[in-house]
């Protein structure tokens, strides 16, 4: 039987009872004055009513949060177990020793996130107060959770997760999917997998009996003896430190740049800053009450009310960019950070939006976005490829160049350079490949190659250039590919020009000098065969050295065909009529056909009979000596116009009307290494010898298309043969006229007035034998050779050894009143005056002058077009007495 009480503890129970209450009610007045809902709380907790079961309580109204937290942290620091307390909304709101599995990857991914408050919840129900549940999450880690009740309500679970048992062994693969079906970074994922602790199953259960009693004793603790002791002492701070908030906060928004307002969802202003108002040069009572909507440009309206419109509780906030009139009507672009308040149903409703002007940004974003649209159409437009690769050899960008060469790449594939590039791909890099070595060391490299393409072989030069970021790393790869095929083509034409013009100098100055020795051989042999007895033996000899001549002459013509300013005699005429003599004058080869195919209308051209015939015979020899078991040569002739360059670049042909020649042979072909060099005078793959190849022919062939205007190539393929096209410039003007022969010796007919006393049939004939001729040479045996034909043919002569001479003599026999009945001059004089600036002279000193040009270059511009330079005939060194009596004929 329990002892009664005495009247003194009766008393002091009593009193005791009395300031309990005088407590609760003194906690109540205060929780009332800083905000009525915990007051509400603390009334359902303490007060044992009805109205208790209807208000719900938050786990975070009754715990000390700060106060477990620390003890948790401390536990932790002793155990290296660490724990979670979370209410039944989710909210973590105690946690320890989580680890970084969670914190880095599964706790910040949203879906992940989801699998763990689902776990959470879920897993948890139905754990009765004091015992602990063990589950393994979504996640594939292992937790274990026991509820914190008030009263006979749950309002929340105490957690010990991410671990694994001890000998556990996680599956690598599954976490490995995981990591790729998120977007973690594996390594580090794997690393976080790693660091999770193992824990035996003592452990656990100890470590979760210790959080299970825990939890019961947060349980068992009422509100009033958790909150309540704190209340008292935060109420000053609570008051202050709201007071002090709210004037700070007060300061911030009035003094600060930024344009802050709220607005309710119709867009009605409910506050505004002075910032604003001072913007709007408007006051606070002429905004609030205003809409919004009143201030934005017209067209980004829609643009700001659409955005707005999207505000949800799950997405509270929108960044707005958009344009605002200021109170001087100029447009700003502000970035509004909006966000919107919901009540507890979702309801919005309030918007609070601040505004920061970025008009200068957006005029920099503009600036830097034109000057990229500049650089970019630069990029495109300076007519070589540009590509972008990176370090893995991925096409990353390509400008209009490289698209048009490559139409279908799509660099948004980041497909793989040598493998897209190649036709076939490649499987490995090319060796030739600087943007490789670029990538590797951070320099310029550069190298050039040959691709294979339906035209033909196309030539490219390659530059790779780094890019590096701020830690100095190369990034990435700019290569600029230029095509360099034409450029190639122009250089080798430049340099066979070039070589030419070396040879033709060599030869021009070698065959003057040789045509002037066989000038004195040749016009002696003529009068040596004079006084020889027809069909002598002598008479035999001198033929056979006549022969001997004639094919030393035909040697020079060819050394002159290279020298410089040995422009052929050219005329108007068709090349129909020359292709058939020689293809009948063609000999006979056994098992070689010759085709003819000429295009009927074929257009006249401009030509010298005699070259033009060397040039295509001696083609057609090679045609011949490359098909020693026989085979076709076709030639066939056509019109053809040439009208846009762009196409063919690498031709020197301008645009115009041509005649094309093309000799096709089924030889074996040129090799590629050959082809660069086959117009060289005196290269040939052929042995040497006069019958076996001196290397002349393809060399005259194409100074002589060269000199009247033309161009040559060569196209050859080994094992099928070779094609050698001429193109001729086409003359449409006039119906074409017959050619006469281009020998230099052979002028036109003089005009009425210097005609004289006209052109008899032989000088013997002539009214007057005793005709003075003037002849000025600098080699002395040809002034005597000239002087013994000369008055063979019944003239008087003298002679002279330069221009000089000349003038003086023809004026003073001008002043004696016996004037030279005619004037033969060299051309080149060594030292003195020549022929071409003498004639000035003398047509100075009489206008009826009739003089002769006479040179060892046969195909001297001069000979060719004797007439605008004022001479009535050409003669061309050697000559013989024939020669020389056939032109005075013509001139006197």
């Amino acid at each position: 039987m329990a002892k009664k009480p005495t009247y003194e503890e009766s008393e002091l129970r009593v009193k005791a009872l009395e300031k309990a209450e005088f407590d609760r009610n003194t906690a109540v007045d205060v929780l009332s004055e800083i905000e009525p809902r915990p007051q509400k709380k603390l009334d359902s907790n303490l007060l044992p009513s009805r109205e208790a079961d209807a208000v719900a309580l938050n786990l975070s109204d009754i715990i000390d949060i700060q106060a477990i937290q620390s003890m948790m942290d401390d536990f932790f620091e002793l155990t290296n177990i660490g724990i979670a307390i979370l209410d039944l909304h989710g909210r973590v709101l105690v946690a320890t020793g989580w680890q970084d599995i969670c914190t880095q990857f599964h706790r910040i991914h949203p879906k992940t996130n989801k699998k763990c408050l689902e776990s959470d919840l879920e897993l948890s129900n139905g754990v009765e107060p004091g015992t602990f549940r063990r589950y393994r999450c979504e996640n594939n880690m292992w937790d274990m959770a026991t509820p914190i009740n008030m009263g006979d309500k749950r309002v929340g679970n105490l957690y010990l997760g991410q671990f694994l048992f001890e000998g556990e062994t996680p599956d690598l693969e599954v976490f490995r999917s995981q990591a790729k079906k998120y977007g973690f970074n594996e390594e580090k994922y794997l690393a976080a997998l790693e660091r999770v602790p193992r824990w035996s199953q003592q452990t656990v259960n100890t470590a979760m009996t210790f959080y299970a009693k825990l939890a019961h004793m947060i349980s068992a603790l009422s509100y009033s003896n958790i909150r309540i002791t704190q209340t008292l002492k935060e109420r000053d701070e609570l008051l202050n430190s709201l007071r002090q908030s709210e004037e700070r906060y007060r300061s911030l928004v009035e003094n600060q740049t930024d344009l802050v307002c709220r607005f309710i969802p119709d867009g009605t202003f409910v506050y505004v800053n002075d910032a604003y108002c001072r913007f709007l040069e408007k006051t606070k009572d002429e905004l609030i009450g205003k809409k919004w909507q009143l201030l934005p440009v017209r067209d980004d309206l829609p643009i700001v009310q659409e955005k707005l419109q999207k505000l949800s509780p799950s997405n509270p906030t929108a960044l707005i960019e958009n344009r605002i009139l200021s109170g001087k009507g100029d447009a700003h672009w502000i970035q509004f950070l909006n966000i919107g308040f919901f009540d507890s149903s979702g309801n919005l409703q309030e918007i609070q939006s601040v505004g920061r002007d970025i008009s200068e940004r957006r005029r920099a974003e503009e600036s830097v976005r034109e000057s990229n649209e500049k650089f970019r159409s630069i990029v495109d437009n300076i007519g070589i490829g540009v590509a972008l690769i990176s370090p893995t050899m991925e096409i990353l960008e390509l400008n209009h160049q490289m698209r048009v060469w490559f139409p279908d790449i799509d660099p948004s594939a980041r497909s793989i350079c040598y493998r897209t590039y190649n036709n076939p791909p490649r499987d490995e890099i090319c060796d030739y490949c600087p943007t490789c070595r670029t990538l590797q060391d951070g320099k310029v490299h550069e190298s050039r190659t040959v691709t294979p393409m339906a035209t033909g072989p196309r030539n490219y030069r390659i530059i790779s250039s780094p890019i590096f970021n701020a830690q100095g790393r190369v990034t990435a790869a700019i290569e600029m590919v230029d095509d360099i095929t034409e450029r190639l083509s122009l250089e080798n034409q430049l340099q066979q020009s070039q070589k030419m013009e070396a040879v033709g100098t060599l030869a021009g100055g070698i065959a003057h000098d040789y045509n002037n020795l066989l000038a004195v051989i040749m016009g002696n042999l003529s009068i040596a065969q004079e006084e020889a007895e027809p069909h002598s033996a002598m008479a035999e000899l001198l033929h056979e050295i006549e022969q001997a001549s004639h094919k030393a002459r035909d040697l020079t013509h060819q050394f002159l065909t290279f020298s410089q300013g040995g422009y052929p005699k050219k005329e108007r005429g068709s090349i129909e009529s020359l292709l058939k003599a020689i293809q009948g004058q063609a000999q006979a080869h056994e098992g070689i056909e010759y085709t003819l195919s000429i295009q009927d209308d074929l257009w006249p051209v401009e030509f010298d009979s005699r070259q033009m015939h060397d040039a295509i015979s001696n083609l057609l020899i090679n045609a011949v000596e490359a098909m020693p078991q026989g085979g076709k040569i076709a030639i066939e002739t056509e019109n053809q116009i040439i009208e846009d360059r762009s196409k063919d670049s690498a031709s020197p042909l301008k645009e115009g009307k041509y005649v094309r020649i093309s000799i096709k042979d089924e030889g074996g072909g040129i090799p590629e290494k050959h082809l660069n060099r086959i117009f060289d005078p005196y290269f040939s793959t052929k042995e040497r010898g006069v019958k076996k190849g001196m290397g002349l022919g393809l060399a005259a062939a194409y100074a002589i298309v060269e000199k009247h205007g033309g161009h040559i190539k060569v196209n050859s393929t080994i094992g099928v043969g070779t094609t050698v096209t001429i193109y001729l410039p086409a003359e449409c003007a006039e119906t074409p006229g017959e050619i006469g022969s281009p020998l230099h010796g052979a002028g036109k007919a003089p005009d009425a007035k210097r005609d004289g006393v006209g052109v008899q049939s032989t000088i013997a004939n002539q009214q007057s034998p005793t005709q003075r001729v003037l002849v000025m040479d600098d080699e002395e045996s040809l002034r005597n050779l000239a002087q013994k034909m000369l008055e063979r043919l019944g003239y008087e002569v003298e002679t002279v050894k330069d221009g000089s001479d000349a003038i003086e003599t023809y004026k003073k026999q001008m002043d004696s009143g016996e004037p030279f009945d005619g004037v033969i001059l060299d051309l080149t004089i060594k030292g003195g005056m020549g022929g071409a600036q003498a004639i000035k002279e003398l047509i100075k000193l009489d206008p009826d002058v009739k003089a002769i040009v006479c040179s060892g270059y046969f195909n001297d511009p001069v000979l060719a077009n004797f007439e605008e330079y004022g001479f009535g005939g050409a003669l061309a060194k050697p000559y013989q007495k024939a020669d020389l009596e056939s032109v005075l004929k013509t001139i006197l």
